[in-house]
């Protein structure tokens, strides 16, 4: 993602003429000021949408409990929010955040890419909605449900 951002007062930047407080201002902090403190933000994530998207889908898919999304490291609630300026997740317990910038590095590194079973090429649906996995080794052990995740999943070409 390329930045259309950079460090800087934004009224310095872009040479306003308004006088702080004013109507035009609202208090030394007009809207387009907003507009560019909230596109700061959002870069300073580093991700494309579709990025965060997809990691938080791997997070939901594999960190998932039945209430929540937990530590693998002490078991408590993990959290996503702002810290810093930076999207993050964090433990409530370890007390510690990791920049989603950085987990993703992490999470692609050595990962090995997962296929939900509903995109996999060897799932299949009979006609009254009963759900099949014809691998041989992955179509003995798992539950066959669209939404679960098969290491010996093989994504269908479209």
């Amino acid at each position: 993602m390329d930045r259309l951002t950079f460090e800087g007062n934004f009224c310095d930047i872009a040479m306003c003429r308004e006088t702080p407080g004013e109507s035009f201002c609202e208090d030394g902090y007009c809207s387009q000021c907003k507009v560019w403190e909230h596109l700061k933000a959002y870069e300073d994530i580093g991700l494309d949408p579709e990025e965060i998207k997809e990691f938080l889908n791997a997070v939901n898919g594999g960190l998932a409990a039945e209430n929540g999304i937990w530590c693998p490291k002490c078991g408590d609630a993990l959290d996503i929010d702002i810290v810093n300026g930076v999207l993050a997740i964090g433990c409530f317990g370890c007390e510690e955040y990791t920049p989603l910038s950085e987990l993703m590095k992490l999470h692609t590194n050595d990962a090995v890419p997962v296929v939900r079973c509903k995109d996999c090429k060897w799932f299949t649906m009979d006609n009254t909605g009963g759900a099949y996995c014809n691998h041989p080794t992955c179509g003995l052990f798992n539950g066959y449900e669209p939404d679960a995740f098969c290491s010996y999943g093989e994504r269908k070409e479209n």
